[in-house]
């Protein structure tokens, strides 16, 4: 889910760094703008090798409301791929 505003604030950014070597799903909507800002800023200092994925959409606002904007459609798609799961 999106991280917020207190992902930097809080250490999570360290944290979720050492995950680099994993497939991680990352969403945010523009209209969340820490979210988003978040997002990016988090994705410019990993290694270019990264697993990682990013859904950003126009609109969505925070938390489970990007399931509405298109998340739910994403996530799902993310883990039948990550999981070798075909539809």
């Amino acid at each position: 889910m999106p991280p917020g505003r207190t992902f930097f604030w809080g250490g999570w950014a360290r944290w979720l760094i050492r995950l680099v070597t994993l497939p991680v799903l990352l969403i945010a909507a523009k209209d969340d703008a820490a979210s988003a800002d978040a997002v990016d800023r988090l994705l410019k200092g990993l290694p270019q090798d990264n697993k990682w994925t990013l859904a950003v959409y126009d609109k969505g606002g925070h938390g489970t409301a990007l399931l509405k904007a298109g998340a739910a459609d994403d996530i799902e798609k993310f883990l039948s791929a990550k999981l070798g799961l075909a539809k």
